[in-house]
C-alpha cells in the first residue's frame, strides 16, 4: 500500500491532495466505479467504460523495471526485510505526475523513469488491462483498482475525468475513515489502515490498491514443512518453518547467483534469487540492477532451464510500512515537496499544493498452498517419494523474492527476507 500526500500549510491558505496505493493477497476485488461527480468512500458509483488506448503495443514490455530496481536500492539500505509493491507505487505517482506541470512533472517523469512519453497515461491503462487479464486466467487473482477521494476541495473537472477515463479510478468523497475502509475493503483485509491521521486542510486522496493471491501449480505437502534454523545476513541462526518439495522447477544459476522461478496458477511467478556462496549477500544486494533481473528472467525462460531439484523455503508472512518522501527526494524528486515551486496546476486552479507525505504499506505471506511470504524448514525433502537423487536448493538464508506477471516479466511485487521470523 502506498500513500501520497499533497499538502500545505494554512499560512500560506493552502490545501492538501493525498495519494494512496495499496497492496494486499486475497480474492477479487470489485470494478472501479465511475461517477459523474465525487460520492462518498466506498459509495459505488455506475461502472466504467474503459477508453480504448490509441496504439497499443503489439508485444507488451515490462511495466517501469528502472524504476524497481532504482527504490529497491534505495529500500535495501535499511536493515531487515524488505518488501514493496513497484508497481502500486508507480499507478500512484502516476496518478500525481498526471496532475503536475512544468519542473514539477519533468522531475517525477525522471525519477519514476517515466521518460518522454506523451501517451504513457494510456500506454498504463493498457497494461493495467492486459496484467490483470494475464495474470487472472487459470485460477489466479490479481485487482488493480484506483480511486479519487476529495477530502476537501474538488479537483478540476479535467482531471477528475482523467483518473475516471484513463486510470479506470472510482470518484469519491470523505474522510480517514472512509479512506481505510477503501484500502481494506480492496486489499480484503490485508490492509487495516493506511493513515492514522489526515490534515484538515486534505483537498483530495488519490488511492491505488493492487491485490494479489497465487496458489501453486504444484503444491507443498504440509507433512514436509518442519522447523529447523536460518542464517540471516548477520550470521544469526533463527529457527522458523521451512517447506520441502521435490519437483521441477525453472532453475538458473552461475558462480555468484542461483535463481529458482515458482510458478503460480495463472500466469505468474515467484522468483526466488540468492547468492552462489553463504556470507556474500551484501555485495550481492548492492548489484541488483535492471540489467541483472533481466538476465535472471531470461535464463529462467530458456526451455532448457527446468530442472528436478529438491526445493526448501521459508514459511512466513512480512509486513513493512515506509515513509517514502525522503526516498523520493534521493531519486530527483525536489519541486514536488517545496510550497514555493511545486506545479499542480493540471489538477487544482490554486497554485499552493504540495506533496507533504508518501506512504507505503505491503503484506506478503507464501505458504504451503501459495503466495505472499516465504519461510525456511531444514526438513529431509521427501516430495512424493521420488527415489530418484535431485540437487537441493535451499533458500535457509537471506534472498531476493520477486513476484511477476509472466508475459511481460513486469514486476509486481519485489523485496528481500533477511529473517523469515520478523
Amino acid at each position: 500500500m502506498n500513500l501520497l500526500l499533497l499538502m500545505n500549510h494554512r499560512r500560506f491558505q493552502a490545501a492538501q491532495c493525498l495519494v494512496v496505493t495499496a497492496f494486499g493477497v486475497a480474492a477479487h476485488l470489485p470494478l472501479p466505479a465511475r461517477a459523474g461527480e465525487a460520492k462518498p468512500c466506498g459509495e459505488k458509483a455506475d461502472a466504467p467504460i474503459a477508453a480504448s488506448p490509441e496504439g497499443n503495443p503489439a508485444e507488451p514490455e515490462a511495466v517501469n523495471p528502472a524504476f524497481t530496481t532504482a527504490l529497491y536500492q534505495q529500500l535495501r539500505k535499511k536493515e531487515g526485510n524488505v518488501f514493496f509493491s513497484p508497481y502500486s507505487i508507480t499507478e500512484a505517482m502516476a496518478m500525481a505526475h498526471a496532475g503536475a506541470k512544468g519542473n514539477t512533472a519533468k522531475e517525477m517523469a525522471v525519477a519514476m523513469h517515466f521518460g518522454d512519453d506523451p501517451k504513457l497515461v494510456q500506454r498504463l491503462q493498457s497494461m493495467r488491462k492486459h496484467i490483470s487479464d494475464s495474470v487472472n486466467q487459470d485460477g489466479g487473482q490479481l485487482n488493480i483498482a484506483n480511486a479519487l477521494c476529495v477530502t476537501g476541495q474538488v479537483p478540476l473537472q479535467s482531471y477528475q475525468t482523467l483518473v475516471r477515463e484513463q486510470f479506470d479510478g472510482e470518484l469519491l468523497s470523505g474522510g480517514l475513515p472512509e479512506i481505510n475502509a477503501w484500502v481494506k475493503e480492496k486489499t480484503q483485509g490485508e490492509i487495516e489502515k493506511i493513515l492514522d491521521s489526515l490534515s484538515p486542510f486534505s483537498a483530495c486522496v488519490l488511492l491505488n490498491a493492487v491485490y494479489f493471491k497465487g496458489g501453486w501449480e504444484a503444491p507443498f505437502k504440509p507433512s514436509n514443512t518442519g522447523m529447523n534454523y536460518f542464517r540471516t545476513a548477520e550470521g544469526k541462526k533463527v529457527e522458523t518453518l521451512l517447506m520441502a518439495r521435490r519437483g521441477h522447477y525453472p532453475m538458473a544459476s552461475n558462480e555468484e547467483w542461483i535463481a529458482v522461478e515458482m510458478p503460480y496458477k495463472g500466469n505468474s511467478s515467484m522468483v526466488l534469487i540468492m547468492p552462489a556462496k553463504a556470507g556474500q549477500f551484501e555485495a550481492f544486494d548492492e548489484g541488483i540492477n535492471e540489467a541483472f533481473l533481466k538476465e535472471v528472467d531470461d535464463q529462467l525462460s530458456d526451455k532448457n532451464s527446468e530442472q528436478k531439484i529438491d526445493l526448501i523455503v521459508p514459511k512466513f508472512k512480512v509486513a513493512t510500512e515506509y515513509e517514502l518522501v525522503d526516498t523520493m527526494e534521493a531519486l530527483g524528486v525536489k519541486d514536488a515537496f517545496n510550497m514555493e515551486k511545486a506545479n499542480f496546476d493540471a489538477m487544482y486552479e490554486r497554485s499552493d499544493i504540495a506533496i507533504g507525505k508518501i506512504k507505503h504499506k505491503a503484506t506478503l505471506e507464501v505458504n504451503e498452498e501459495g503466495s505472499v511470504a516465504a519461510a525456511a524448514t531444514a526438513v529431509a525433502p521427501v516430495a512424493g517419494g521420488i527415489p530418484e537423487p535431485a540437487p537441493t536448493v535451499r533458500f535457509d538464508r537471506p534472498f531476493i523474492v520477486r513476484i511477476k506477471e509472466n508475459t511481460t516479466n513486469t514486476t509486481l511485487f519485489m523485496g528481500r527476507i533477511s529473517d523469515p521470523t520478523k
